[in-house]
């Protein structure tokens, strides 16, 4: 019993690690490789709001905690970073709405966060 105990902790010990690199080498990637597009909120459940966005026309659904944030619920526009070689690997931005005056993003996302002219 206690072989199976230490065999389950170690067990449990290396999926941990596990997770915790492969977070942090998809994070990598997605600072060094990554693109932006617009995100569009869903609706909220608890503290996640759920957004969607277009990569080359397949839409894309996720969701993120709201944080310290207060991000429009329903239709608000925030920039997302995707990952083009796996756009399941993003991040919203919460504290970066998209203004008004920014048209339709690319298919294939930005390079960097458009500015207003």
């Amino acid at each position: 019993m206690k072989a199976l105990k230490v065999f389950g902790a170690v067990l449990l010990a290396v999926f941990l690690l596990y997770m915790f690199i492969s977070i942090g080498i998809r994070r990598n990637k997605l600072s060094a490789h990554g693109k932006y597009t617009v995100g569009i909120t869903l609706g909220r459940h608890g503290k996640f709001i759920d957004f969607k966005f277009y990569v080359n026309g397949k839409e894309f659904k996720n969701d993120n905690p709201v944080q310290k944030y207060n991000p429009e619920e329903r239709d608000g526009k925030y920039f997302v970073k995707f990952l083009p070689s796996d756009p399941d690997v993003n991040e919203i931005f919460w504290d970066n709405p998209v203004s008004d005056c920014i048209g339709e993003p690319p298919a294939d996302g930005w390079e960097e966060i458009p500015k207003c002219k």
